[in-house]
């Protein structure tokens, strides 16, 4: 598979092009999807952020409630949920005096099912 930097002139990439043996090239932007994908895995590559989608699973919780589940300190959860959110992972409710947070799990599915299904390999454990 050859790879190249495509530039847009004045010097700066604004994609890779893959090319595969069935000569179709697939051209993956760092925008729009790409830039969402990123966030996702940014979101997933923390063992924090897994623990606290895993929490959210079972029901929504406040932020009191998922401090509660960490010796980490609620600015330092704050920011992971933030992380989550920003990737579309979480969803936030405000209910009077508390923020409530639920796992948006059509989005982590909809997310996995986007990225993995580029892969043959993937295909099929994905039906």
């Amino acid at each position: 598979m050859a790879e190249q930097l495509r530039t847009n002139g004045n010097g700066h990439g604004n994609g890779h092009a893959h090319t595969h043996g069935n000569g179709h090239a697939h051209v993956f932007h760092h925008n729009g999807e790409g830039r969402h994908m990123t966030k996702v895995f940014k979101a997933l590559s923390d063992g924090t952020r897994q623990e606290i989608l895993r929490l959210l699973e079972s029901h929504q919780r406040t932020v009191g409630e998922i401090v509660g589940n960490f010796k980490l300190s609620q600015p330092t959860i704050s920011r992971h949920l933030s992380v989550l959110k920003e990737a579309d992972l979480v969803v936030d409710q405000r209910q009077g005096q508390n923020v409530i947070y639920r796992l948006n799990d059509e989005a982590l599915s909809s997310s996995m099912r986007e990225f993995f299904g580029q892969f043959r390999s993937c295909q099929e454990a994905l039906r």
